[in-house]
């Protein structure tokens, strides 16, 4: 069921309902026990809203750091993770990043495990600690780096690409190159 309040003659229901601005819409379940507020009521955020209020625990999402893997923060690099974060937040996920190293192990709260083009190498360790988490029923989300200079994957990428192996994965490393000039070649050539 649903009430629309009038902010101005019931300011006690407001204020109880955590409410700060105009226009905002509290989604509860239980009687009020667990509750969602959505600032902007656009069917997405109320549809997102309602996904975080049904979900019946935290659920995290981990993305492995100390690879010189993409960044989940800034738009410097294009091919960075932040976008992908912030949907992953938008519907109602924690979203943290892992250290294997100083972990040492993928946290029980992990619903899944993403490992974003790491172009440096991981320790043996660490390999040992993402295969047993697969290996266990762990979820995980891998994308590779290609790097010109190794005419292939990435140092990290090709060690993850090993790792695929025993599930069965197979990962090529060829590159394609575009042998047609783009428009600016096109132009500095005159």
């Amino acid at each position: 069921k649903y009430e629309f309040v009038d902010t101005e003659r019931r300011p006690t229901l407001v204020e109880t309902m955590g409410v700060r601005r105009r226009g905002a819409v509290v989604l509860t379940l239980g009687g009020g026990n667990k509750k969602v507020t959505v600032d902007q009521p656009t069917e997405e955020q109320i549809t997102n809203g309602l996904m975080k209020l049904l979900r019946s625990n935290e659920v995290s999402v981990y993305f492995t750091v100390g690879h010189d893997e993409h960044p989940l923060q800034g738009d410097s690099d294009p091919l960075g993770l932040a976008l992908f974060k912030s949907e992953l937040v938008k519907q109602g996920y924690n979203v943290k990043e892992l250290n294997l190293v100083s972990e040492g192990k993928v946290p029980a709260d992990a619903a899944a495990l993403i490992v974003g083009g790491p172009k440096k190498a991981f320790f043996p360790k660490e390999l040992e600690i993402l295969a047993d988490w697969i290996k266990g029923g762990g979820h995980a989300l891998v994308s590779l780096e290609l790097d010109a200079a190794e005419r292939g994957l990435a140092k990290g990428s090709r060690q993850l690409a090993e790792m695929l192996k025993a599930f069965g994965i197979t990962v090529g490393s060829e590159m394609i190159v575009d042998p047609l000039p783009t428009c600016a070649d096109a132009i500095n050539d005159g």
